[in-house]
This record gives C-alpha cells, structure tokens and sequence, in this order.
C-alpha cells in the first residue's frame, strides 16, 4: 500500500506495485487474468456460434478507409473480404478498381509477433510519391516508408520512430508534403535510453525536413531553433507543414489542449534553421483550433459563444491590424476546413453528425450547406489544388464509400469504389432522440436497431459514449452489430458533455473541474431508455473505449445498479497517476494535475480506481488490455482489474481480456477486432441471460 498526500487528501494505492509493467510479477499477473478470461469465455455455450456470426458479418464487403487525393488519383486504405489488414490502393474513378500500391505482406519490420500494419499514409501533391507510416502487432512505434507511384519502395528513406503529424489537413496521420513535392516535414521523436524518464518523451519531439532527391539531407527545423520570444514549454510539440511553396507554418500543440499557436517564416530558410525567421499569427491562440491556407491567405477556425468563426490574415504580414472575420456559423461544431481552389470548405458537426459547407470569402461571408446523401460522418477527405475533392461518407446503418464534390459545390456524387454498397436498410435503421439532462439541457442519443423496434421494456443494449478532448462519436458502419440487433438488441451512443457533438461550449460544460456533468450525463441517457420503455437496467451493458472508459467507469462507480452489465476497452481507470508515466504528461489539459489543487479535484472526479467500494456489489466487467498499448498503458486497465476483484461486495465476475500482440487498436487486424468484439457480445449476452 502506497499513501500520498496532495493538498490535505490522503490518496492510498494498493496496487502501485503494477505500474511497473516491465517486472516479472506484472507480468506473471497479467498472463494469469488473460489465461482466466479465456477459460471463461471457452465455457460460454453460445461463444463459438457468436464467433461465426461476427466473421460471416463481413463476408462479400469490402472496408475501406482514410481516402487521400493528389493529381495521380484518388487514394485509400482498403480491406478486402477475408483479408486481415488493409493495404493501400489507388482507385480509378472511372470503373472503381483498385490498383494495390503496398500490401502489408511485403513490408518487412524487426520484432514482429502478429502482423504488420499500415497506420497513415500521405501522398505528394503530385502524386509521385506517398509517405507510409507503418507498425507492428500495434505498437504505433511507426516507420516511415517512402514508396512511388507505382508502389516501389524509394530506397534509404526508411526513418524510424515517427509520429503523425496531428494538424489540420494532416490530421489522419501523415507527414507534411512541400507543395512542389521536393520533400517533406516529419514529427519524429527521441528513442528513449535506459533510465530514461518515460514521462519525458513527448519533450524530445523534433520536426524534420527531408528531401527525396537528396538522399543524405535531414534539416531539424524546430526545437530549440525557434526564435526566443517563441518559446516552448515542455509540453509543447512544434509542427511545421506548408501554407505554400514560399511560406512554412509552424503549428505549435500544447499537450492535449484543442488551442493552437500558429507562427509563419520564410521557405528560403528551410535546412537552416538560424536562418528561419518566425512570426506570430495575429490570431488569439484560444481562437485556432484549425486553419488552412490558399491564395496568400492563412485561414483560421475557433469557437465562439454558440458556435465558431472564421478569420484570414495575409501570409506576409500577419500583423494583428490586418485580421478579418470571414464567417461565423452557430448551433455546430466546426472541425476542420480546407481552401479549394477559390472556396472555404467547411467540415461541421450536428449533434454527432457531419455537415458540409461551402464559403466564398471574396464574395462575402455567406456560408453555403452541401447536400449530403444521408445522415452521416465523413472521417476523412482530400483534394487536388485544381478542386477536385473527394470523401469518404459512412453512417450507422450503410457500409463508407466515396463520393466527390460536383462542380458547383452543392452536393456529392457517388465514386465507384470496392465493396462500395447501397442501402442496406432491412438490416437496421439509426434515429435520433433529445435526453432532458438531470440540469433540463437537452442531450442528443442515437439509437440503431432492427426496423419496427418494439418498446416492450425487453430490449438489449449496448450503450456507450466518450466525452473527452471534444472528440465525437461519428458514425461508423460495423456490420457485426446485425448480430446484437438480430436478437433485438438496441446500440446507442450517448452524445455527452466533454465531447464535441455541439460545438465548443459543449465541450467546456463537461471539461475538467465539469467532468461529474459528463458522467451524469451517461445515467441521464441510460434512464432515458428505460423510461421510454425501450429496455431494464439488467439489460444495459454500458461499453466505454479509452477516455471513454472514465465515463462508463465513472457510471459504474456511482451508479452500480444502473447497468446489468460494463465493458472497458482499453480504458483509463486512475488518472491521478497518468502524469507519472509516458502520455501523461500532454494530458495535463484535459484531464488535470496533482501538482495544483484545481488540476488535483478534477482527477478526483475522473479517477475510477480510487472510487471502488470494498462493500459495493458492482455488476459483471469486462476490461480489455494491448500488452503493446502505449497510450494507455497496460497497468491502468490493470490496477481497476484487481480492485473491483478484491472488492467483498461484488460477487460477479471481473475479466481482464489481453491481447498479448495488441496496442490501443490502431493497427489492429481483423482477426483481432471480430475476436474482441464476439468476446463482448458473448460476454453481454450471458449476463443477459444471467449466467453468471
């Protein structure tokens, strides 16, 4: 037992032991819990057939994801039909066929258990050449691989131990191209040596330049080289990306907050950093959450009261006399734009749902909504610098295709694709319904379930949410869920506080010292459900992923009669000690500190280990772990593990799945994603059943 104080509140960890993940014990610990949920599941009678059913849910679809646009064509990630991980391919838009430009399988890295994974890729503007980060067994511990357009790989331009740039239009993971495709900007960081501080890795972050006919050439250009009245706090990550071929950009990202600081310098300077002369953009840093940049513009996005601004200020002189307001929109959150040709486009978010809109800033600031086929997200997007755009749209209930932006801006047309489907609406249907919140604020809840659903107070459910970084939850198809509503079951999201689904404030009202509202704000859902008559409190298995699992678990902790059953995917669990170790540190924004008593009572209200009841009875839990997870680290879903097992008052079971060639699910292969999923559905349905 380890005893702390912090500001007159003694913290007692008995499980302190297991933050080491490196010792034998752990090891030996965590092994047996992976050995005792895999007796557990083998002796579920109905496993093998839920097993089957999630597999054949896929059968004859294609997955397709990330689509990527330069002037050779329209790229994607794409898994095929039977196929483990996906590979990256070029499309014809003409007939839809994929032409593979790297598969997986012939990709050769050290150390690898499972499977090799493509994580990110990026394509030269000119398509000659994409950047590939790729991983193993999902360790996210990426190499960056350069390939042609013919999917040769370039030799000597392997980097190790990159990260993806997370800013604006690189935002699906990538690097950042100069706009004559010469080279490119890459985050990369520090290997960490024996005896090293684990926490103080993201400290060592430098951005580099490399050419790609210049085999020799790799310029750091930030970390230390910024001018001093810059500054960078330790926290600080410096990224630095192109706003045209005569200007660099450089974004600096403060830990985990959504604020940027944007500073603009000279391309001449570029692999000499002494000669790099940076300038603040005239833009409040609590204003910048996105920005882009076209026709010697820079355009940035924020959050107003209710909604969000667009200003622009010229590339070479952003001085604060010449800023301009551009457009504001309200009732939506604003999650990333791009100049096209001579065109904002805006990508929105309505109550979890995407919007897309068009601004022409030189003809005013009317902002102009695209027709969007069907309810939907749109994860990722991309276009050429003659206009050409493309997405990739995907909702609850129909599998993602691409579609292009026609010529006027105002509506989108299917591109022939792989596994590209039309509706699929005999198999489920999505809708939408407004919680009155315990506090009277209306939160959005999307339920999907069979057609004809019946109220009946019978009815399984799946329920989830995440409510941190103002992060959504879009929607994403996962035909596997025709397992769960074939037995008419319900999936529903609950689009909580702390998250993104409407905007900023949103956001705020669930941020830190609020997060009790985001909590509160999951049992308002649940309780709306079975007010409506849609199911019982034994028959929600509430699900949280991530941050998301402060949520549930913060539910759970509180109210352990609300739910008749918890699954924890990777989840945080004690945020009170994640400031020690690797990842924590950047998080300091979101989730609070130790070190002040503010930052330490908004860990108090997120740290779930340190609510467990020794005479609680909690209901049936199900926690997953990535022995390679390196953003959560394997301890936290651990330490919850062992506490609500030596919990007297709870008698149902407390499983810790591992996967032992897993990370946080970035990478993961198919096997790996039905096996898990089957695992949670048999794990909800046999408490369903009260087998337990």
């Amino acid at each position: 037992m380890v005893t702390e104080n912090h500001f007159g509140t003694v913290i007692e960890d008995p499980h302190r032991w297991m933050e080491n993940t490196a010792s034998a014990e752990f090891r030996d610990w965590v092994t047996a819990q992976g050995e005792a949920a895999e007796r557990w599941f083998a002796a579920r009678p109905d496993r093998e057939d839920v097993v089957a059913r999630v597999a054949k849910a896929w059968d004859g679809l294609v997955e397709l994801s990330n689509v990527q646009v330069a002037a050779t064509g329209v790229h994607c990630m794409v898994r095929g039909s039977g196929e483990d991980v996906p590979s990256l391919v070029r499309l014809d838009p003409g007939t839809g066929a994929a032409e593979v430009l790297v598969a997986p399988d012939r990709i050769s890295l050290p150390d690898v258990r499972s499977h090799i994974s493509i994580d990110w890729y990026t394509p030269s503007p000119d398509g000659r050449h994409i950047a590939v980060g790729v991983s193993h067994d999902g360790t996210e511990d990426h190499v960056l691989l350069v390939v042609d357009r013919h999917g040769e790989f370039v030799p000597d331009l392997a980097v190790p131990r990159i990260m993806p740039l997370r800013t604006n239009r690189a935002s699906i993971g990538g690097v950042a191209w100069a706009p004559d495709s010469s080279g490119f900007c890459y985050l990369q960081w520090r290997e960490l040596r024996e005896g090293d501080d684990p926490a103080t890795r993201y400290q060592d972050a430098a951005t580099c330049y490399r050419a790609v006919d210049r085999l020799d050439v790799e310029h750091v250009l930030l970390r230390g080289s910024l001018d001093p009245e810059v500054g960078l706090d330790p926290d600080d990550v410096p990224l630095v990306t192109f706003a045209d071929r005569d200007t660099l950009v450089a974004t600096i990202v403060h830990g985990s907050a959504k604020e940027r600081t944007l500073h603009l310098a000279d391309a001449a300077g570029l692999g000499s950093p002494s000669r790099l002369s940076w300038r603040r953009v005239a833009v409040p840093a609590d204003a910048v959450h996105v920005w882009t940049a076209g026709a010697g513009y820079l355009y940035t996005g924020g959050p107003v009261t209710g909604g969000w601004r667009i200003d622009r200020v010229p590339l070479d002189d952003p001085a604060p006399g010449n800023r301009r307001l551009v457009a504001t929109g309200h009732d939506e959150a604003l999650e990333d734009i791009g100049f096209v040709r001579d065109r904002l486009l805006l990508r929105c978010l309505v109550d979890g749902a995407a919007g897309l809109r068009v601004v022409r800033p030189d003809e005013g600031a009317d902002v102009v909504p695209v027709r969007l086929p069907f309810p939907c997200g749109i994860p990722s997007w991309g276009w050429t610098d003659v206009g050409d755009v493309h997405v990739l749209l995907s909702s609850w209930t129909r599998p993602p295709g691409v579609w292009r932006l026609d010529q006027e801006a105002s509506a989108l047309v299917p591109v022939p694709a792989p596994g590209a489907a039309g509706d699929v609406a005999d198999a489920a249907v999505s809708w939408q319904e407004q919680v009155t919140a315990s506090d009277g604020v209306e939160v959005p809840l999307t339920i999907v379930g069979a057609p004809g659903v019946r109220r009946d107070g019978e009815r399984p459910v799946l329920l989830t949410a995440y409510g941190f970084f103002g992060i959504t939850l879009r929607p994403a198809y996962n035909p596997a869920l025709r397992v769960w509503t074939d037995l008419g079951g319900l999936f529903a999201v609950a689009h909580v506080r702390g998250g993104g689904d409407r905007g900023d404030d949103w956001y705020r009202a669930g941020h830190r010292e609020h997060k009790e509202r985001t909590i509160q704000d999951f049992l308002d859902c649940a309780e709306h459900l079975v007010a409506r008559g849609y199911t019982a409190p034994r028959l929600i298995t509430a699900e949280g992923t991530s941050a998301g699992g402060l949520t549930v678990g913060g539910a759970m902790v509180r109210r352990p009669d609300a739910f008749g059953a918890v699954v924890l995917r990777v989840s945080l669990t004690n945020t009170l000690r994640l400031e020690m170790h690797e990842n924590g540190p950047p998080n300091i924004p979101e989730y609070g500190t130790v070190t002040t008593p503010e930052g330490l009572a908004a860990l108090l209200i997120t740290d779930t280990c340190r609510r467990v009841r020794d005479d609680v009875a909690y209901p049936p839990v199900l926690l997953t772990v990535g022995l390679n997870d390196t953003r959560v680290l394997p301890w936290q879903p651990a330490k919850l593990t062992a506490a609500l097992q030596a919990a007297a008052g709870s008698r149902a079971p407390v499983l810790l799945r591992v996967e032992h060639h897993g990370g946080h699910g970035v990478g993961a292969s198919k096997n790996q994603i039905d096996g898990e999923f089957a695992d949670r559905l048999t794990f909800a349905l046999a408490h369903l059943r009260e087998e337990h």
